[in-house]
């Protein structure tokens, strides 16, 4: 008897969404195909017609009703709309209502029909899950690999030395109009079995994804301009950088070199400013410190991944798309959390 009311909650929970079906236009090759089979099983999404419309934009309301159905349908724990542009007779009344509640959306305003971005929906996920912060890493190159990009705290590890960065603030400066002096705070390892040379100018920081947008350190940085390892020694240091004044995200990048003058894998430690103070960053240029957290959540965790060029956190997502990530943060291996 039990077994048989908790099929029916679970029915009357889910009977706003259509039941699975086969789509005439998700071919079983597609990228979102095994996504979308499982979104229609659970009654997450569905189409209209046969079809699923996997290229089309999903909107804001989509999304939230996605993700409510998602979680189980939870009931909201008001009744009170505070929506402008919503309604009791909208399909998604109770999604909207619930992500409000989450804080998943806020103003008086939803904008139902707007098309929901990557950044938007990485940050519905990553907020759901907890606003896990990153756990610190050791990286080092995989097979094949020629660029490893870490974040504030994570220990980046070529043949001959590790970094890290633990720290980085703005310096008040008065020499440089339209210039700001940044103080990186780094320690390095010498993980080679013989004692290596080391120099300031190792590490240069880049403020944007042009070949002019870089800096070596200033004269006055603490880490001396040349100095020797041991292995298994330390050191660690201030690398100060001169940088335009409306820089808020950087990475401050090594390269290997060999004793045979080639060179190996570029390491990168990515970082945002906030307030004048470090916060982790995100491997991608295009990418705000505000977008960083959720980003770098969605991609440690399997969720979402790059574009090439970048992660393209203002672009559209489809139905195809939204539904892919969804499977990855839910289906795929059980709900991450990242904690």
């Amino acid at each position: 008897m039990k077994k048989n009311l908790l099929a029916l909650a679970l029915a009357l929970c889910l009977c706003t969404a259509p039941a699975r079906a086969a789509f005439s236009d998700v071919p079983a090759g597609a990228y979102y195909s095994e996504a979308v089979a499982w979104a229609a099983e659970r009654s997450i999404a569905g189409g209209e017609n046969g079809a699923f419309s996997p290229e089309a934009p999903c909107t804001t309301a989509q999304i939230l009703t996605f993700l409510w159905r998602a979680k189980g349908c939870p009931a909201p724990e008001t009744a009170a709309n505070p929506f402008s542009d919503v309604s009791e007779a909208d399909y998604f009344y109770k999604a909207a209502l619930w992500a409000r509640e989450q804080g998943l959306v806020s103003g008086g305003t939803l904008s139902p029909h707007a098309p929901c971005t990557r950044a938007q929906t990485v940050t519905c996920l990553w907020q759901l899950a907890g606003r896990p912060e990153p756990e610190a890493e050791v990286l080092t190159a995989g097979e094949g690999e020629s660029r490893v990009c870490g974040v504030l705290g994570d220990a980046l590890v070529s043949c001959f030395f590790s970094y890290k960065v633990r720290d980085a603030a703005l310096l008040p400066d008065a020499s440089g109009e339209g210039t700001a002096l940044l103080a990186v705070d780094v320690t390095v390892e010498n993980v080679h079995h013989r004692s290596i040379p080391m120099y300031d100018s190792d590490f240069q920081l880049q403020w944007g994804p042009e070949d002019q947008d870089f800096g070596f350190p200033e004269a006055a940085s603490t880490l001396p301009a040349e100095y020797q390892l041991d292995p298994g020694e330390s050191a660690s240091g201030r690398l100060l950088y001169r940088i335009p004044a409306e820089s808020r995200s950087f990475v401050l990048a090594a390269r290997e070199f060999f004793d045979d003058g080639s060179a190996g894998n570029t390491f990168c430690c990515a970082f945002g400013l906030e307030n004048g103070r470090a916060v982790a960053g995100s491997p991608f240029w295009d990418v705000t410190p505000e977008e960083a957290p959720a980003v770098l959540w969605a991609v440690r965790e399997g969720v979402a991944s790059g574009t090439g060029e970048g992660f393209d956190p203002q672009g559209v997502c489809t139905r195809g798309q939204i539904v892919t990530l969804l499977y990855r943060a839910y289906g795929a291996h059980g709900e991450v959390s990242g904690g």
